[in-house]
């Protein structure tokens, strides 16, 4: 009988390591932290909005619907469209994610994990139709309307 070696694929991500604290290390006082709590809503908002402009270039292109995913894995705030900051419940019950990092020296909230998607044509396109000029300019005056800028 002949050995035979069997190997397994595992899915392995590559990241740079930043210095901050994540969410699911916070105690419940840092969670309540008013200045964190409107970088999170901000930068949560910003991700929010980003995903319904990339849903609406999908659609001017003809692509088909979640070419460009960008849904982050932050746990369940990834499907929300708002965070009640106001609510402390709400906040202790939910701001857990791990995927969710911040550094409190410079005041900055950091996304640091996509969930699971490959490469395609169909998001190169969007890509190239993103980083047209125009498209910038159109993102950058979304942020503004929306005062996220």
């Amino acid at each position: 009988m002949k050995d035979v070696q069997f190997r397994s694929l595992k899915l392995l991500t590559i990241q740079r390591r930043v210095p901050w604290k994540d969410l699911s290390k916070f105690s419940d006082n840092e969670r309540m932290n008013p200045e964190f709590l409107s970088k999170l809503k901000n930068a949560h908002s910003k991700y929010i909005l980003l995903r319904m402009f990339l849903s609406w270039i999908e659609k001017n292109l003809n692509l088909s619907n979640w070419t460009m995913d960008l849904k982050l894995d932050l746990w369940n705030l990834s499907d929300m469209d708002s965070l009640d900051i106001e609510n402390s419940k709400f906040i202790l019950e939910n701001f857990k994610s791990p995927n969710i990092m911040w550094d409190e020296d410079e005041k900055k909230i950091q996304f640091i994990d996509f969930d699971e998607w490959k490469w395609s044509e169909g998001k190169e396109k969007v890509l190239e139709e993103m980083m047209k000029s125009e498209k910038i300019n159109e993102w950058d005056n979304m942020l503004k309307v929306f005062w996220l800028s």
